[in-house]
């Protein structure tokens, strides 16, 4: 059994404190999101210690350290993710938002949420501080390292010292460089993932392999923690949402909260951080961590973003207040302080309880939301609404993550027929990609999908500026990868290409009293001027060998999510009709629409225009009496799909005819 050290809870103190007020705006650490990778060294040391001693003992058991963590996570847990699905169904008015959180919550339950949220958002972005459970993200990586360290550490007890430590620092090196390449290439996800995050925990793991090799000095030892102090108040201070992170910015805090606990329990800084309301806090730190953040979200969908710092400190003691009572009454009697429960039966209860919130976050999710809960023609607009785009079983052979990355992969006829055409373009291409598959498929055709979020498909073309990519160069890398499975397969005759080209040419998206969705920077980034020239030799490499060029022009665009909108204006009783202004579309497509008329001119090229489906007169109609034709607000729903239908029937007119051609000459 290894001592206690009260410091130790202590340090979690200064974490949680970092995090709550990072997280409640008040300005003082910018970069207090390092609270996390504190704890993180924390865990790892702490587990470590645990299993070498146990080991070194004898006693070591792998059942035992699960039925541990089991206690001391699941019960907390599931109190707070069954309190934010009770909070959900009363404030989320929005059954989509409301369906995204029980599948945030579900995530949480099951240790997944920082892969559900690596694919959905970034930390540090708006959309982030409406998801109640984001946070849960970093509780899922420490499962994930619990999982696999007894058993790594159980396999390697017996190895060779040298062995040990090449074995450690290899995979200390391999999660930093995987982390600085992920944060280097702007993944988002290298925030989220376990083995870009490793090398935090593993911080810990080597200090409590080397905690009984090393003998230093007093003097030493308060060095070593005056120096932890510094790093960790010099990340905090200085870092930013800005920063690069976690990368080799990460090493700092965690090397801070390495060299606190290397101090010792005796030194200065222990004695400060051993201090008895320092430890209080330190015990209810995770319970502080779990409740705050859903605490701060649904304060903000209450009463807005521009809280004063009084309102904010308010809910940090609701935060505090409600880790109090979890602390006592959840905490403290599952891990066997108080509650009169055999092991067996406190195990029971506690994944009963998680498969039951469990079942109750998928039914949510099934259900759409809960949209019956609404009044009848909300609820109605809600279930024939969606706010996705629907790429579900849209991929012939092998799916790929639509996420930053390029993918390419077979669409149309299942059957084996040579592909004859293929569909580039960005995420607008996705919204209208599973019309296109099924038209080509009811006329026997097979093609490939080739897409890039916020990547204009123009040879050339290197990037727009409003959204971080894996590289700069991957646009025009794209770009490079079309051209070479156009070389390799000649019977590729017909390139259909669709993007949202206002993105990429027209002037920010912006509407009175509404915040444009592009940043500042991606004005700077625009092709602007040059776009009928990248996008005139685009088509016109194409085009060469006697290919089939169909380019869709723009839709009207709205700088609000339509569905939402909609929705909120039905239940408070007001015009739920959400038009675009002719003029305003015009001005954003002042450079597109003429490099469209430009290359409508070239052999072999039909440009169509789906504006002119929406826009009559001086409107542009947005919705019908129950549907919306966005899923936000660019990006076609199924029913704006229907609008368009014919002119996705006629993208493969060409190819029929040379079908049945080729067919009659047979």
């Amino acid at each position: 059994m290894i001592a206690y050290r009260p410091d130790i809870d202590g340090l979690r103190a200064v974490a949680i404190t970092l995090v709550v007020l990072y997280h409640g705006k008040f300005g003082l650490f910018p970069g207090g999101f390092v609270g996390v990778d504190i704890f993180f060294v924390i865990s790892g040391y702490l587990i470590a210690l645990i299993i070498f001693s146990e080991i070194s003992a004898g006693t070591f058991s792998i059942g035992r350290f699960y039925d541990r963590r089991v206690r001391r996570i699941i019960p907390a847990l599931v109190v707070v993710v069954a309190a934010v699905l009770a909070a959900g169904a009363v404030l989320d008015d929005m059954p989509w938002e409301f369906a995204k959180l029980a599948a945030s919550a579900k995530a949480a339950l099951a240790f997944y949420s920082n892969f559900y949220f690596a694919g959905r958002t970034g930390y540090f972005v708006p959309v982030s501080e409406v998801q109640p459970l984001l946070h849960t993200w970093s509780l899922s990586v420490e499962e994930q390292f619990y999982v696999v360290a007894p058993l790594t550490l159980a396999a390697v007890a017996g190895w060779p010292r040298p062995w040990k430590r090449l074995a450690f620092v290899a995979a200390m090196i391999a999660s930093l460089y995987f982390s600085m390449r992920g944060v280097s290439r702007g993944e988002i996800a290298a925030f989220f993932w376990p083995h870009t995050r490793a090398f935090e925990l593993l911080t810990g793991v080597g200090l409590a392999a080397a905690a009984s090799q090393l003998r230093i000095s007093p003097l030493a030892k308060e060095l070593a923690a005056a120096a932890g102090v510094t790093f960790v108040l010099a990340a905090a201070i200085v870092f930013s949402r800005a920063t690069p992170f976690p990368g080799f910015a990460a090493l700092v805090p965690c090397l801070g909260a390495a060299l606190i606990i290397h101090g010792g329990g005796e030194t200065r800084v222990a004695r400060v951080l051993a201090a008895r309301r320092v430890v209080g806090l330190g015990k209810i730190s995770y319970s502080l961590y779990l409740w705050h953040w859903p605490v701060f979200v649904f304060a903000g969908q209450l009463f807005g973003s521009a809280m004063n710092i009084g309102q904010r400190a308010a809910l940090v003691a609701v935060s505090l207040a409600l880790a109090t009572l979890s602390f006592n009454f959840v905490e403290q009697p599952f891990r066997g302080a108080s509650l009169n429960w055999s092991r067996r039966r406190i195990l029971v209860s506690a994944f009963a309880a998680m498969a039951l919130c469990g079942a109750g976050a998928q039914a949510i999710v099934t259900s759409g939301g809960w949209p019956d809960r609404l009044p009848a023609e909300a609820a109605a607009f809600a279930k024939a609404n969606t706010t996705e785009i629907d790429i579900d079983n849209l991929c012939a052979k092998k799916p790929w993550s639509f996420g930053f990355r390029v993918g390419i992969c077979e669409i149309g006829s299942r059957d084996d027929v040579a592909p004859s055409f293929v569909v580039w373009g960005d995420s607008h291409a996705r919204a209208v990609a599973m019309r296109l598959s099924a038209a080509a498929d009811s006329r026997g055709l097979k093609g490939y999908f080739f897409s890039r979020a916020s990547c204009a498909p123009l040879f050339g073309y290197e990037g727009d500026g409003s959204r971080k990519t894996d590289d700069p160069q991957k646009c025009q890398q794209s770009g490079e990868r079309l051209r070479q499975l156009l070389d390799k397969q000649p019977s590729l005759q017909l390139v259909v290409i669709v993007a949202r080209w206002g993105l990429y040419a027209g002037p920010p998206l912006s509407e009175p009293g509404i915040k444009a969705p592009e940043p500042a920077s991606a004005a700077s980034n625009r092709t602007g001027p040059q776009f009928g020239r990248l996008l005139r030799g685009t088509v016109e490499t194409l085009a060469g060998h006697g290919r089939s060029i169909v380019v869709f022009g723009p839709l009207p665009e709205l700088a609000f999510d339509l569905p939402p909108a909609i929705l909120k204006a039905k239940l408070k009783h007001e015009p739920a009709v959400f038009p675009v202004d002719w003029k305003v579309f015009r001005d954003r497509q002042q450079d597109i629409l003429p490099a469209l008329a430009d290359i409508d001119s070239i052999p072999n090229v039909h440009v169509f225009y789906p504006h002119k489906v929406f826009c009559t007169g001086q409107t542009c109609a947005t919705s019908d009496s129950g549907h919306a034709y966005f899923v936000d607000g660019n990006h076609l729903s199924p029913a704006g799909v229907d609008r368009i239908s014919g002119l996705i029937e006629r993208a493969f007119d060409d190819q029929t005819a040379a079908s049945a051609s080729a067919g009659a000459g047979r």
